[in-house]
């Protein structure tokens, strides 16, 4: 998949996010916060089944499958325990008052709901239109908990420094040699470092997919 899809995204984090997300099945009433649009990039890694109905939220973007939401303020016209999945996919991070959106989320979410989503980490400045936080995987475990969700999951998402640190440039490169340029990267880090210090990758994640349960 990283052969495939370097070419069309610089970014190596996102790829492995993608590959983990296709592994999830969503049904029922959804919500995607903060995409911004109803062809988000990882739409197509996403399985779905039926019945299910999906919207999208986002505070500076209109269209007739979205609704306008302040993350950092009581989602208004969302009624509690409505949806089955919460999406919420490198919004976090833009967020001030995250804790406001992750206690909200929690209110939205039925019973036995899942909330998918994922923050970056070792990753490039990029305000949309802020860029405020970094988290660490020890740091989303006492927020998720915190804001009502007692159970959940945190991947972590890498192979090591060398890959790690070559994403951070990457994008800079012509799209049809990034693979040539990562791949090596991916071996050493895997094969090389991992032997030696077999916790290398947890020491430099490019970023965590998270899955918080109510």
């Amino acid at each position: 998949m990283i052969v495939k899809e370097m070419p069309r995204r610089w970014s190596l984090s996102r790829i492995l996010k993608y590959y983990a997300m296709s592994s999830l099945t969503l049904k029922g009433n959804i919500i995607d916060l903060g995409s911004g649009s109803e062809e988000p990039s990882y739409e197509k890694y996403l399985n779905y089944k039926y019945p299910h109905k999906k919207i999208y939220a986002d505070l500076f973007k209109s269209g007739p499958n979205i609704v306008k939401i302040d993350l950092e303020k009581k989602f208004d016209y969302l009624i509690s325990n409505q949806f089955d999945f919460i999406l919420c996919h490198s919004v976090l991070e833009h967020i001030y008052e995250y804790k406001n959106a992750l206690r909200e989320c929690y209110r939205i979410l039925k019973p036995g709901g899942a909330m998918i989503g994922s923050v970056p980490f070792l990753f490039p400045f990029h305000p949309c239109p802020n860029d405020y936080y970094r988290f660490t995987h020890q740091a989303l475990t006492k927020i998720f908990t915190e804001t009502g969700f007692k159970n959940h999951k945190i991947l972590s998402l890498g192979f090591g420094p060398i890959s790690t640190g070559t994403n951070q440039w990457l994008h800079i490169m012509p799209r049809f040699i990034r693979p040539l340029i990562i791949i090596p990267c991916i071996i050493f880090d895997s094969f090389i470092l991992k032997r030696i210090k077999p916790q290398i990758s947890e020491r430099y994640p490019l970023g965590f997919l998270f899955i918080n349960y109510k």
